[in-house]
């Protein structure tokens, strides 16, 4: 290849139909046929490479790279795609006759990529093939340029293939967006479906599978990584591709085009509609779920945005005020309006309006907070306003006004007591310390919002955005974009860092305190002060009927280990009765309903025979349930769930661990998907009738039974 008149001698001379005949006429093993039309193929392809090619080589090489797919194996199929790519990127090569050719060996390598869809070859492929797809895409291409039809045609056909793909292919999307996104601003601004794309590429992913999520956590700690061997697919690529698209805002926001500032206020517009569209579509939904990650997705992208465009938030104001969201998504739209150009009058005046919900005065509270601490000043008449609030019908927004005060003036006077608040922050203080407000006190005052882990001069930093506000509202790892990952994606986009921030360490309460801690039913910002989800309520049974009981029920009575029933899902009073009942008689440490009036009912009473005065019962509602089992996981504990399915097993045959929580379903629909999913062992009791299954509250005593046989029937002499 160093003579490269020797090899225009050899290309001028030779012809691949007289090659291919001779040797299909040699009966020699079809490996070796691939070795030669393979090292013809890379003389091709290093002699397209060389500074000095004339046009009729150019062309005898392009006449001859498709013939030659048929023949070789899969590295003439790389080198096509290297001779696209060189092609395409010079300057006159798509013309108006020859651009219908050049498509068509696009489509062609694409087929025959997907023929290694199977293999370790693919996600290589599809590297390269993204690399010659955008190859014609330079500065300076006119509305006239075949260069700009092809983006606006091929480009865009495989742009909509691919994200329909990206679903089903891992690592897909992150191929097409770290060229995509590395286009002329040009073009891209001229490219109209591009918005849609971005928008697209700003809410990729979906929640993961289990296995997937083991996978990469595995890969992740590197445990297959080997000199040899690296995993094929990037950890995080979906969060990566989301990531991504928001520094090209950073880019786009930095060029002088005249239509940047209008595509921005553009994909703001949209990034809003569809941010409503999803609420009014569900107004309640899980966390984790399809819809809060969308959601979450949204409001990442517009802490971006909105700072770039300068527009005053009012639909996010609203949003917090009137709606019911997932914390995370309520912490970043404080940042938001605290970091936003918007009077702190209008913001205060807001809760004025009907419905205003009380996560949304809260939210005002907070942001009221973050305000002082940005502009590190208080105005008397913030406490003036606040005032009022100490006196609230609710529980939870009395006790965050207090706090709020309380923080502001222990914040802006060196010696709150000798200040002009000095009575008021006594006051507040000795009400604080009173009774079980003191215990709610110690979760609202490590809120992390009240404390100093903020840069207030910089409050939406891509660190708070997209790893610390996900990290401490306990989102799942693949929405948790740490530091070196958003400095790989700024490295792809070959940009400069910016707006960075710093990731920030949290603190968490001991897990013996987390477990005795609990908040008001009526608590509506109780998700906004813990990740950690533990029963609304408990009642306990009193010292004066404790103390009537034998030593050895009393011991009982104070172990950690035990049985937990979660009858949150049964909504029919008399069989949440007679599983109090049972609870009580089988020794169950807990037994969470979904309401504690429920306890109240005299249909409740009627079958539990004064049970639930010997009990700790608890409440949780169920749209909880998901969160509160995840955390008894972490605490130790294996969920247990009584249901038929395809891999349960019969209840003579399983074994209870010690720490156990039981989780019953509703009395006709059973247990849904998404708790059968979090659930660790699965069991279900042999039946030999006709009927196909037991009452809920026979099927609770059946369990609780068992777990007493196990752990109880002997220990205690029973």
């Amino acid at each position: 290849l160093g003579r490269t008149d020797m090899v225009d001698l050899f290309l001028g001379t030779f012809s691949l139909e007289d090659l291919v005949a001779t040797i299909q006429g040699c009966n020699e093993d079809k490996s070796l046929h691939e070795v030669v039309f393979n090292a013809l193929s890379d003389v091709l392809v290093q002699r397209l490479k060389s500074e000095t090619v004339n046009e009729a080589i150019k062309t005898k090489i392009c006449q001859d790279f498709p013939k030659l797919i048929d023949l070789g194996s899969v590295q003439v199929l790389y080198n096509t795609l290297e001779t696209l790519t060189i092609l395409l990127a010079q300057p006159a090569t798509l013309k108006e006759e020859t651009f219908d050719a050049f498509r068509e060996v696009i489509n062609r390598c694409y087929r025959e990529i997907l023929i290694y869809r199977k293999s370790d070859h693919f996600m290589k492929l599809m590297a390269r093939f993204v690399r010659a797809l955008v190859a014609p895409v330079r500065e300076g291409d006119t509305e006239e340029n075949q260069n700009n039809a092809w983006l606006k045609e091929v480009v865009n056909e495989y742009c909509g293939m691919f994200l329909d793909q990206a679903v089903t292919i891992g690592g897909l999307a992150i191929l097409l967006f770290e060229k995509l996104l590395q286009l002329p601003v040009a073009a891209l601004l001229d490219w109209n479906p591009f918005a849609r794309f971005l928008l697209v590429g700003l809410l990729l992913g979906e929640g993961q599978k289990r296995e997937q999520r083991i996978e990469d956590e595995f890969c992740a700690a590197k445990a297959l990584t080997t000199p040899l061997f690296t995993p094929p697919t990037q950890l995080q690529s979906d969060a990566r591709v989301r990531v991504m698209c928001v520094l090209f805002l950073y880019r786009l926001a930095s060029t002088n085009h005249p239509d940047a500032t209008l595509f921005l206020l553009k994909l703001e517009r949209m990034l809003i509609e569809r941010f409503q569209q999803i609420s009014k579509a569900k107004e309640r939904y899980y966390a984790d779920s399809q819809t809060h990650r969308h959601k979450l997705r949204i409001v990442q992208a517009l802490c971006v945005l909105l700072k770039l465009t300068g527009t005053h938030p009012y639909p996010l104001l609203e949003v917090v005020l009137y709606e019911t969201n997932q914390p995370n998504i309520n912490y970043l739209i404080e940042l938001i309006l605290a970091d936003s150009s918007i009077d702190t009058l209008t913001i205060i005046n807001s809760l004025r309006a009907d419905k205003v919900k009380v996560s949304g005065v809260q939210s005002v509270f907070v942001v009221l907070w973050l305000r002082c601490c940005k502009t590190n000043y208080l105005d008397v008449e913030y406490i003036n306003f606040l005032l009022p609030w100490t006196m609230a019908q609710n529980f939870s927004t009395r006790l965050y006004a207090q706090i709020t005060i309380a923080k502001l003036i222990e914040k802006f006077y060196d010696k709150p007591e000798a200040g002009p608040f000095g009575n008021i922050h006594a006051a507040i203080n000795s009400y604080l310390k009173q009774g079980n407000v003191e215990k709610n006190l110690e979760k609202c005052m490590k809120d992390f919002r009240f404390n100093r882990v903020f840069d207030y001069a910089n409050l939406l930093t891509l660190e708070n955005v997209f790893h610390n506000i996900p990290r401490v509202s306990g989102m799942a790892a693949e929405d948790v974009v740490g530091t070196r990952v958003l400095g790989e994606c700024f490295a792809s986009l070959q940009l400069e860092r910016v707006n960075l921030g710093e990731a920030i360490e949290f603190g968490e309460l001991a897990v013996e305190k987390r477990e005795s801690l609990f908040l008001s039913s009526g608590f509506g910002g109780a998700d906004h002060i813990q990740k950690k989800i533990v029963p609304l309520k408990a009642v306990e049974p009193g010292r004066e009927l404790l103390g009537d009981l034998p030593e050895r029920l009393r011991l009982r009575k104070k172990k950690e280990d035990g049985l937990i029933v979660v009858a949150s899902l049964v909504d029919r009073a008399p069989n949440l009765g007679g599983l109090a009942r049972s609870s009580e008689i089988f020794g169950v440490r807990q037994y969470v309903v979904g309401s504690l009036k429920d306890v109240e009912s005299k249909e409740f009473q009627a079958l539990s025979m004064t049970a639930e005065k010997w009990l700790n019962v608890a409440e949780l509602k169920s749209f909880q349930l998901v969160d509160y089992l995840r955390e008894m996981k972490a605490k130790g504990y294996a969920i247990v769930g009584a249901e038929q399915t395809t891999g349960s097993r019969p209840i003579q045959q399983i074994q209870f661990p010690a720490r156990a929580v039981l989780v019953l379903g509703h009395e006709k629909e059973g247990l849904p998907a998404h708790i059968i999913s979090q659930l660790d062992i699965v069991a279900e009791i042999p039946q030999f009738g006709v009927v196909r299954s037991l009452n809920v509250h026979v099927t609770g005593a059946i369990f609780m039974w068992e777990y007493a046989r196990q752990h109880l029937v002997g220990v205690e002499g029973s």
